[in-house]
């Protein structure tokens, strides 16, 4: 998909390899330190209409995930009441 990190305070900086801070980052996330995430802009290159709908697309199915999470989670504190 293209994504890259989104790490504006520079956390993962003394980690090498794309790959490896996509999973700090993915790991950081479920732990609830959820950030959005960004698309790599290098691998992209000159693409500006494919950037623009990959980023849409992967912050769409983001906005997604987290809604449903928000709807389980409220399923479950009904089940807990109930």
């Amino acid at each position: 998909m293209k994504a890259g990190v989104n790490d504006p305070k520079n956390e993962y900086d003394q980690i090498e390899g794309n790959f490896n801070k996509l999973l700090f980052q993915t790991y950081a996330s479920a732990k609830g330190d959820a950030k959005p995430p960004i698309v790599d802009a290098e691998v992209l290159g000159d693409h500006s209409i494919y950037g623009n709908f990959l980023y849409i697309f992967i912050f769409f199915i983001w906005v997604l995930e987290q809604g449903f999470y928000g709807i389980m989670f409220t399923y479950y504190i009904a089940m807990l009441l109930q």
